[in-house]
């Protein structure tokens, strides 16, 4: 008899800003996985939240979502899958490629676990914390991890409203200072400010991304250096640094994926071995902690003082072709399509 190829849901799109980043992973992830191992199913999640079963990784238009069978996580007999017009589709594990709000932030992966779906990533527990960069940081600290400091405000709110989150944090650590969502990625909706004028704009900004926001000091920062996390039962890998020079400002979305003049990214970090080695530690600590598994990638500061400051997980780092994680995977020695198989068979070993 003919073994049965397990079914694995790759969905990708989703209602957040980081969407678009979303399909372009997903399109590299579909190549790398073996068709002759795993049967896969795509599903595409439109910015209005409407999930399409697909017969390819693409972004489609209007028109063409007319077409397209409209589906639905479920469990029929026990069994987890997806529900069309048509009938019920058993499905083995799911695959979110996913990055950013209403995706990495442990909504989608709590519909999977109703469904009785295991799934590669974080979990939802891990992912809501990753997403909010004010949790993290003080996981981090609580660890004896340094962070830049930082004021947490949440709009709408009187305790921690913007008036009353500007005056701490000219307090704490004063002007120039740097606002951003503390639930978003990418650098999205994050800005400098030098004065309470322009901190009053970019506070608005950001929250036009998210209520909660994240005012930070703005550290003479020489460098930011990246690393890899990758984990699955009996194998933890934590690559060498990559290494993002600041001198254009900072490391923003334009630039992570559409390039842009002035960004310095070496695969190589020129970091000293004690440098390094505390990152990777801090790194072992965080993951440890926090539960992060499968795929994520750490992102550290190195101010021009000599501190190592961390700054933020990314539970679903972009995995387009140019992306930093699989790059920094193959140059670990451990190929993108290997990573995607022991990925895919550890959340199917998942009890």
């Amino acid at each position: 008899m003919k073994k049965t190829k397990p079914t694995v849901l790759l969905i990708y799109g989703g209602v957040g800003v980081e969407h678009d980043v979303s399909v372009m992973s997903a399109d590299n992830v579909y190549s790398l996985i073996d068709q002759d191992e795993f049967a896969v199913i795509p599903i595409f999640i439109s910015n209005e939240g409407d999930w399409y079963r697909v017969d390819k990784i693409y972004n489609p238009c209007d028109a063409e979502k007319k077409s397209l069978p409209t589906v639905h996580l479920g469990v029929h007999n026990g069994r987890g899958g997806i529900f069309e017009d048509d009938g019920f589709t058993a499905v083995d594990v799911a695959f979110p490629m996913l990055h950013g709000d209403g995706g990495e932030d442990g909504i989608v992966q709590g519909a999977l676990e109703c469904a009785k779906i295991k799934f590669v990533g974080p979990d939802f527990y891990s992912g809501p914390v990753t997403m909010d960069k004010a949790f993290t940081k003080i996981i981090a600290e609580s660890l004896g991890i340094p962070t830049a400091r930082f004021v947490l405000s949440i709009a709408h709110s009187p305790i921690y409203s913007m008036e009353r989150s500007l005056e701490r944090a000219e307090k704490l650590f004063g002007y120039p200072m740097f606002i951003k969502p503390s639930r978003l990625g990418s650098s999205i909706g994050a800005s400098r400010a030098d004065t309470k004028e322009e901190a009053r704009a970019a506070y608005k900004m950001a929250q036009s991304f998210s209520d909660r926001i994240l005012i930070e000091e703005l550290v003479d920062i020489e460098k930011e250096a990246e690393c890899a996390y990758f984990k699955v039962k009996n194998k933890e890998i934590i690559t060498d640094l990559a290494e993002i020079s600041c001198s254009f400002g900072f490391y923003d979305y334009e630039k992570k994926y559409y390039g842009g003049v002035g960004a310095a990214l070496s695969e190589k970090a020129k970091i000293s071995p004690k440098t390094s080695e505390r990152i990777r530690e801090y790194t072992r600590m965080l993951s440890q902690y926090v539960g992060t598994r499968h795929l994520s990638r750490f992102d550290f500061f190195i101010a021009r003082d000599g501190r190592v400051l961390f700054n933020e997980i990314n539970a679903i780092p972009g995995f387009t072709k140019s992306s930093l994680y699989p790059t920094l995977l193959s140059e670990y020695g451990l190929s993108p399509s290997h990573a995607v198989a022991l990925m895919i068979r550890d959340a199917l070993e998942d009890a």
